[in-house]
């Protein structure tokens, strides 16, 4: 889940999920937003099978981009056996 402020105007909000292991991208995905509240916020909710992941520490991102803007989130999780 994640949850993103877009300002007033501008162009449409895009984002992408990426799963990385030590650094090195494993998948990238485009994700289909919802259009912003009237707050300009936009919530989004995903999910990935982690079931096919191998034990180890992985980072999942979001990247929200907005025009030439992008902001990015990170979070770190381990797979253990």
């Amino acid at each position: 889940y994640f949850a993103a402020y877009l300002p007033d105007g501008g162009d449409e909000a895009k984002a992408n999920l990426e799963l990385l292991q030590s650094a090195r991208p494993l998948a990238r995905v485009d994700l289909e937003l919802a259009a912003p509240d009237a707050e300009r916020r936009i919530q989004h909710v995903s999910r990935i099978p982690i079931d096919q992941l191998a034990a180890g520490t992985y980072e999942l991102r979001v990247i929200v981009r907005q025009g030439q803007t992008a902001v990015s989130q990170s979070v770190t999780f381990r797979v253990a056996e």
